[in-house]
């Protein structure tokens, strides 16, 4: 009774107009296929499955509980059995339907009906719940599903069932009624079936057959349903258009019915957001009259019910009383002040429509011909006799035309066309009829026509429907619907200009008479330059196959001189017009004057020069045609055109190949409303917000903080939860910023103001605050804003909340949120106003932007003085964004070539939906990648709490567990209570099912630009989610020149910040070494950025080979007593506990030119007498593998800073084996040779042959370590070096097996490998900017004029190259990301001593502990001045370089790609097993890996050394 009462009670006229449109909606089901289906279709799907695997109980009574409306309801006075009691009631619960009640000697029982299992069923002591429980797990019920199945029933869905997606194949189902109601409903509305079909026999009883479960609901529960329907459908249409970023244009269609009652049907047309062009019925209602006031307030209603006020095009049949309705909806919608040009294009006459009038009027004067067939099909088509007659003609004459008789309405000349098109295919058949009928000719002679149709009469009935065939094809391609047509009006236009000029000239006098009227139409309407619709001619502008020029001409040649200069020049003019009304948005400063009329009530302002006005007005005009703004319509104008062939996709070529232009036409976000803004008196509020203090707050906060609430829709309920934090210093005269986080759906405050820019951050006890020395509102006063409604302490109603909330509704409360903000606030009323944020914020804050502006030009009060905008790693164009995330992912080796190459060939980022092929291959680069933060492709990821690398509480050091923290604090009773929120269970990000995102945001985005505020848009540079690569390729689509060439940017202690760009109308800044959350990564940068807020063969490969190795005799020398004597007792500033021995000395391998290596050894503390033997050899080539490599990389001890004293390394390699340091070759660190012959012989080829001859005696010299397992490692220039000696040992091996000479080589490994020079400096240059170190411009020129695969480049490339260096700055080539050594002497920068933390200044304390007496004298070194390197040192090999080489092998791959984790369980790297090669990255290392990252250094070495890949899976702690 309920639902009957609710509809009862609902709005007559919204029921009315249900009622009338309910045909409309069952044609429209039919049509969409836009997401306001997809909800109803989801039905298809069915519920979830019972816990149980049984049928859950309350789904009977559920269904009794929905169908209650049809149950009778019977008396309870009942007759009573016996004197005094009731007769007793009767079982009502539908368990009852499944048992049978008996008497037993053991009281009532319940015996099921399938199984016959008894229960006790006294109603006094017991309950149906053992039932329900019984029938959920009875095997021989036959509706069950098997509990041990727990899965639903399988059934086959049915591929031709469109309704469910089209597709065939098993799905599972389980009983719902509500969802067969739902589909019930669906099946009455789209079959067009009467209410009372359902209450059939027939129907009732399919359906118990079906589903014996199902209550057939009545006509009156399913009319109601179907309300409900066509009520959820309408409001989802609704949700579509305000997420559609295009305007809409309408067509109105009016009629009188056979009962006297006036109709309309408003039809809207727009284009969605995935550039399809749509069409939906907004009304079909009554209306009192067809006076135009009438109709145009009936317009009216119908958009302000939907919502819609950016209204490009009416479309309007010829009425007079139309020009009515255009005017008022002129008046109306400028009013609104959402019209184009003030509604100059509004009006725009149905095309089909005039044609129609135009050949109405020609057949005015219809030929006798035409009548006399007339007559002959009426007479045929007036007796079944004579039609069956006809048809024995037809099949006589063996016509095989399928084409019926069909008569005319003489009013309507496309029925005259098929009438004629039909007689002239059965002329031969109506011939005969009239030899087999007497009464044909004689009955023809009476009428009109006089006689039946001769030969001649046919002869013009087939010119004459030849010439109305052009008008009849003519009307259905302008009435299509499924495609754009607006381009086609004007070629139809020539057509029929064309034919009627033919026809003029005819000798016929008939059809020249008949051409002469028309045209006399044609003109009244297409003639006029002041009636027609420019657009018909900009659209096809807008055709790429055609476009102005071609315009131009056409006009030229179809109208006179006079008539074609005017269209020629309006059309122009209105193309520019137009752009400009898209395309430049008013500055802040200066409201926009519009072109065609001037403002006589604009105020006179006495102390500006009219001259100055001049000036601005010229200098204004000069930059729109002279400018890059105007320069990109002009671009599309002068390029080639398109081939011309049917079926042209306009719109799809828009969104593909110009997709920058075509949003400034399309998708601009007109949905911005001039709306009343929720407003509400702020007094007292400010005070009422203010903090106290926060619980855990530190002492001396020096600053005003408040928090609270702003309604911003009264009718949702929605209040948007704000935290604002005022400048220490100077805040009356500091700036405003509004900071959002993205998402969708994530916490501005929790994130923003506590783990980012905010005054504070929250310990790892959860329970105290920190102050933030790099916090933002150091030079702004600063607010967080939660948003939308449902994000963190923000509210509103739920159902509004999730069916709503998108982009849309996002901007418009932020908003109104200001407005009311600055009432609360009215000291910060005209501030200087700036906007940031970050990721999706790439959406809110352009959006938001423009609503500021947009409704600046409108405000009085609430005028917001918006002077810039920052976006940092910012989603703002879907395609953009998603290529460059897996380009950047890929080229920082994080996933493999191959996986790469698939992505490339098989996805297109540009579509709204990727293949499924391209998903998987987007799954397997996210498996590849393995557990590492996106956020901070280098940072660890939060394992567990509570453990000690979480102790330091300090804002620089970042702590991957933080926002556990910011959780806990945020969920405190007493920290709500002090922020003033309502109770509430904070979440980081919260889900949301968003309801408009536009794909692109770069068109807002250049219309901010075009406004004159600042446009910044930075990019932390190790950021995964939306990487530096996406912001630049981003940009990039925007096509701007540059004005300031890229550079480096500075922080105060003199270190590389990031780099820096400035295009016209926008800055990109990029910040070195931050991830997505740029502020908390690099807080110290992000404030100094915030205070500027104002290949070759593979026969290369063989060729340098070292096959001439000579058969020299190897020197060898006696080794006897040079082991012990090279023994050291200790080394200065040695640690304590040291349990290996080390021995250091020189091994002569050249006497003739006195040539001897330094050697350093250490030996394992443990089993050394089993563990392998490894030669470590650093590069250069030059560089020092003790100092380098021993002192500052693998080896046991570090140099402290003060230079004197020795640390223990954790993460030495001689853990896991025996390790000797070589300094080679001859010249580098503590080794020596007669100078003369070193310059003179150093090479890849001595170099070799020394390091043998070393091994060779260094095995006498430790006789213990022949034959054991031996292994050649290094890095970089050790690229020449390891696989020459590792060549070398196996040549002489050869002829050395039983020999003592026999080096038992077990494999070699690599670092930052300088193997091959071609590929390793492509490499190089295209790491460093795909690291974003040098502009885009700078690495095109580089690709452009160096060929690295000759032996010398162009003059050109070093000049790019030296470019590239100087666009890098004053950065660590060896790791990009760390600091660089400012200082040579100690500071307290350095005092941390430690392994772990990367110390830039640590060569420094090598050299002066080298270059110490007593140290070279422990060392048995010969006293000289050691240097880290000699000579000429160029070891930059990034894996980009690595890769390139490796690739040019072509190796089968063996063991794909895959990450592999450290002891802490964070991604340590990646690899891949290749045949016969391993390739490892060590995440977060530079060049000298084992001292940036020792650690993983470690694993890795270890594993090399076992013969195993990496670990595979996380080790668990």
């Amino acid at each position: 009774m309920k639902e009957r009462e609710e509809v009862k009670g609902a709005n007559e006229e919204d029921t009315e107009n249900w009622l009338i449109y309910t045909h409309s909606l069952s044609h429209q089901l039919r049509l969409q296929q836009s997401e306001t289906h997809k909800s109803f279709l989801s039905s298809c799907s069915m519920s979830r499955v019972s816990r149980k695997g049984g049928v859950e109980a309350n789904n009977v009574e559920a269904n009794n509980a929905e169908s209650n409306v049809d149950v009778e309801v019977t008396s309870n006075n009942k007759p009573k059995t016996e004197k005094g009691k009731r007769e007793r009631m009767k079982d009502r619960s539908g368990v009852w339907d499944h048992f049978d009640k008996e008497e037993t000697s053991k009281g009532l029982k319940a015996v099921c009906k399938y199984c016959k299992t008894a229960y006790n069923c006294d109603p006094k002591k017991n309950g149906t719940s053992p039932l329900w429980a019984h029938i959920s797990k009875c095997r021989k019920y036959p509706y069950a599903t098997p509990k041990e199945s727990k899965q639903s029933l399988l059934s086959f869905q049915n591929g031709s069932n469109k309704a469910c997606g089209g597709i065939s194949g098993l799905t599972y189902q389980k009983f719902d009624p509500v969802s067969i109601r739902k589909t019930l409903s669906f099946m009455v509305i789209v079959d067009e079936l009467p209410f009372k079909f359902v209450e059939g026999q027939g129907f009732k009883y399919f359906c118990s057959v079906m589903e014996p479960r199902f209550h057939v609901p009545s006509r009156q529960t399913v009319a109601r349903d179907c309300y409900k329907m066509f009520l959820t459908e309408k409001r989802k249409l609704k949700n579509v258009l305000k997420r559609c970023n295009s305007r809409v244009s309408l067509t109105t269609d009016l009629w009188t019915s056979i009962q006297q009652i006036n109709y309309m049907v408003l039809t809207v047309h727009f284009i969605d957001n995935d550039w399809k062009l749509q069409k939906r019925i907004l009304s079909f209602c009554t209306v009192a009259s067809h006076k135009g006031e009438e109709v145009g307030k009936m317009i009216e209603k119908c958009l302000l019910e939907w919502e819609l006020e950016d209204v490009f095009c009416i479309t309007v049949d010829n009425a007079s009383s139309n020009d009515t309705v255009i005017a008022y909806m002129k008046r109306k919608i400028n009013g609104w002040k959402t019209g184009v040009l003030k509604c100059r294009f509004l009006h725009m006459r149905c095309v089909a429509h005039i044609v129609n009038l135009v050949v109405g009027d020609g057949l005015k004067c219809v030929h006798d011909s035409i009548i006399r067939v007339r007559h002959a099909v009426r007479f045929i088509k007036q007796s079944p006799a004579r039609l069956l007659k006809f048809k024995k003609c037809v099949a006589d004459e063996k016509i095989n035309s399928k084409k019926l008789l069909c008569l005319d309405v003489p009013t309507r000349w496309n029925s005259t066309y098929l009438m004629l098109h039909a007689a002239l295919a059965l002329e031969n058949a109506l011939d005969r009829y009239s030899e087999e009928d007497p009464h044909y000719n004689v009955e023809l002679y009476d009428r009109e026509g006089n006689g039946p149709p001769t030969c001649d009469d046919w002869a013009i009935v087939k010119r004459f429907s030849e010439f109305l065939q052009c008008f009849y094809e003519l009307t259905l391609r302008v009435s299509g619907s499924a495609y754009v047509t607006s381009n086609q009006f004007f070629h139809e236009l020539i057509n029929v200009a064309g034919l009627l000029k033919e026809l003029c000239a005819s000798r016929d006098e008939n059809m020249s008479l008949m051409a002469c009227k028309m045209r006399e139409k044609y003109e009244k309407y297409w003639g006029d330059p002041e009636k027609i619709n420019l657009l018909i001619f900009i659209a096809v502008v807008l055709d790429p196959r055609y476009k102005l020029d071609y315009v131009e001409w056409m006009i030229s040649e179809i109208y006179d001189s006079k008539v074609g200069f005017v269209l020629k020049k309006n059309s122009r003019e209105s193309l520019y017009a137009l752009y400009d009304e898209y395309r430049v948005l008013p500055t802040t400063d200066t409201p926009r004057e519009d072109s065609s009329e001037s403002r006589d009530d604009a105020p006179l302002n006495a102390t500006q020069k009219k001259v100055d006005v001049l000036k601005n007005k010229y200098k204004k005009q000069r930059g729109e045609r002279g400018g890059e703004i105007k320069l990109e319509l002009d671009k599309y104008l002068e390029e080639e055109v398109e081939e011309d062939f049917d079926n042209f996709d306009v719109l799809g070529w828009w969104r593909s190949k110009n997709p920058s232009l075509a949003a400034s036409w399309v998708t601009l976000p007109t949905q911005i409303k001039n709306t009343r803004v929720h407003a509400k008196p702020q007094d007292g509020l400010m005070e009422a917000d203010k903090i106290t203090t926060l619980p855990g707050q530190p002492d001396g906060v020096d600053f005003d903080h408040y928090a609270g609430y702003v309604a911003v829709d009264q009718t949702s309920e929605k209040a948007l939860f704000y935290y604002f934090a005022e400048s220490p210093k100077n805040s009356s005269s500091k700036p405003l910023i509004l900071w959002l986080n993205g998402g969708p759906g994530c916490s501005s405050f929790g994130n923003g103001g506590l783990l980012e820019l905010g005054p504070f951050r929250v310990k790892s006890d959860s329970k105290t605050l920190i102050r933030n020395p790099y916090a933002w509102n150091n030079v702004a006063n600063v607010i967080f804003l939660e948003s939308p409604a449902g994000v963190g302490f923000s509210y509103g109603n739920e159902s509004i909340i999730y069916n709503q909330t998108g982009d849309i509704s996002t901007a418009k409360d932020a908003y109104t949120f200001l407005v009311n903000w600055f009432e609360r606030f009215p000291q910060y009323k005209n501030r200087d106003f700036y906007l940031a944020g970050e990721s999706y914020a790439g959406h809110y804050v352009p959006q938001l932007a423009y609503t500021i502006l947009h409704n600046n030009k409108n405000a009085n009060h609430n005028f917001i003085n918006l002077k810039g905008i920052a976006i940092g790693n910012a989603w703002i164009d879907d395609a953009t964004n998603s290529e460059g995330m897996y380009d950047y992912l890929w080229s920082h080796a994080l996933f493999s070539d191959e996986t790469h190459a698939k992505i490339k060939q098989s996805c297109n980022f540009s579509e709204t939906s990727t293949s499924d092929e391209c998903d998987n291959y987007s799954s397997i680069a996210g498996e590849e990648a393995g557990n590492i933060d996106i956020y901070n492709i280098y940072a660890p990821v939060c394992v567990k709490l509570g453990i000690k690398a979480h102790i330091l509480d300090s804002v620089e050091v970042y702590d991957p567990c933080s926002s556990l923290y910011v959780e806990d604090y945020l969920n405190k009773k007493e920290v709500q209570k002090a922020l003033h929120v309502k109770p509430t269970k904070w979440e980081s990000c919260s889900g949301f099912e968003w309801h408009d995102s536009p794909s692109t945001i770069l068109p807002v985005i250049q219309k901010l630009m075009a406004s004159n505020i600042s446009v910044w848009i930075y990019s932390g540079d190790v950021d995964g989610r939306v990487p530096i690569t996406s912001s630049k390729y981003s940009i990039n689509a925007l096509k701007l020149s540059i004005k300031n060439a890229w550079r480096p940017w500075y922080t105060s202690d003199n270190q590389v910040g990031g780099y820096v760009v400035g295009y016209e109308g926008l800055v990109f800044v990029t910040v070195r070494g931050a991830g997505h959350l740029v502020p908390s990564y690099q807080p110290a940068r992000a404030l100094t950025m915030s205070k500027r807020l104002k290949s070759p063969s593979l026969a290369a490969s063989w060729v340098t080979l070292p096959t001439q190795i000579t058969e020299t005799q190897v020197h060898v020398e006696p080794q006897d007593g040079l082991m012990e004597a090279d023994k050291i007792t200790t080394l200065p500033g040695q640690p304590n506990g040291v349990d290996f021995d080390q021995y250091a000395g020189y091994v002569a391998v050249d006497p003739a030119h006195e040539k001897a290596l330094f050697y350093y050894f250490v030996e394992s503390p443990e089993d050394a007498s089993s563990k392998p033997l490894v030669l470590w050899l650093n590069g250069g080539p030059g560089c020092s593998s003790f100092g380098n490599g021993g002192l500052l990389e693998l080896g046991p001890f570090r140099v402290k800073s003060d230079g004197k004293t020795l640390i223990r390394n954790p993460y030495a390699w001689n853990k896991v084996a025996n390790v000797i340091f070589l300094e080679s070759p001859v010249g580098v660190g503590f080794s020596y040779g007669k100078e003369p012959a070193i310059y003179a012989q150093s090479g890849d080829t001595s170099t070799a042959k020394d390091a043998y001859t070393f091994l060779v005696n260094w095995f006498e010299r430790f006789p213990q370590y022949k034959n054991r397992e031996f292994y050649l490692a290094g890095e970089s220039y050790a690229g020449h070096y390891v696989p020459q000696l590792a060549y070398t040992i196996l040549h002489k091996n050869n002829n050395a097996k039983h020999d003592s000479s026999f080096i038992n080589l077990k494999g070699i490994a690599i670092g930052n490998a300088w193997v091959d020079d071609a590929t390793n400096t492509a490499g190089l240059y295209d790491y460093l900017w795909n690291h974003a170190t040098h502009s885009d411009e700078t690495h095109a020129k580089i690709k452009q004029f160096c060929n690295f695969s000759k032996a010398t480049t162009s003059q050109k490339c070093e000049d790019y190259k030296d470019k590239a260096w100087e666009e890098a700055g004053n950065i660590d080539i060896y790791n990009i990301y760390s600091p660089v050594c400012l200082m040579s002497g100690n500071s307290k920068a350095h005092i941390l001593d430690s392994v772990e933390v990367y110390d830039p200044c640590s060569s420094k304390y090598v050299t002066t502990y080298l270059n110490t007496k007593e140290v070279q004298k422990a060392l048995h070194a010969k006293p000289k001045r050691w240097e880290s390197c000699i000579g000429d040192v160029d070891g930059r090999v990034p894996v980009t370089s690595s890769k390139y080489s490796i690739n040019i092998l072509k190796l089968p791959v063996k063991d794909a790609w895959r990450p592999w984790y450290d002891t802490d369980n964070q991604v340590g790297g990646y690899v891949v097993g290749y045949e016969g090669m391993v390739f490892v990255t060590v995440r977060g290392a530079g060049h000298l890996v084992p001292s940036y990252q020792p650690k993983r250094a470690l694993i890795m070495f270890s594993s090399f050394l076992q013969g195993k890949l990496l670990p595979k899976s996380r080790m668990m702690s």
